[in-house]
């Protein structure tokens, strides 16, 4: 679920979990959010709606923040699951 994702991605950034959910303007924040985001959307499957309410985003921000995840993700070869 979308908790695992945030302890994952906290884990690789170096945040609390409850970080990133915070609406900051942090590029550590934004980008650890873009990586949850990428990661619930595409590995989970959760809906980019259900991802605006739960963020308090709207989808249009939740489709760029996948976006942004992905390659931050890629640049990174970051995965979901621990080596």
């Amino acid at each position: 679920g979308f908790s695992k994702i945030l302890n994952r991605v906290a884990e690789l950034t170096g945040l609390k979990p409850e970080d990133i959910l915070t609406t900051g303007r942090s590029r550590t924040v934004a980008a650890a959010r873009s990586m949850a985001c990428f990661w619930a959307v595409r590995e989970v499957g959760l809906s980019q709606t259900q991802l605006s309410q739960t963020l308090q985003i709207s989808q249009p921000a939740i489709s760029k923040a996948v976006s942004r995840g992905e390659k931050i993700v890629k640049d990174n070869a970051f995965s979901l699951m621990r080596e």
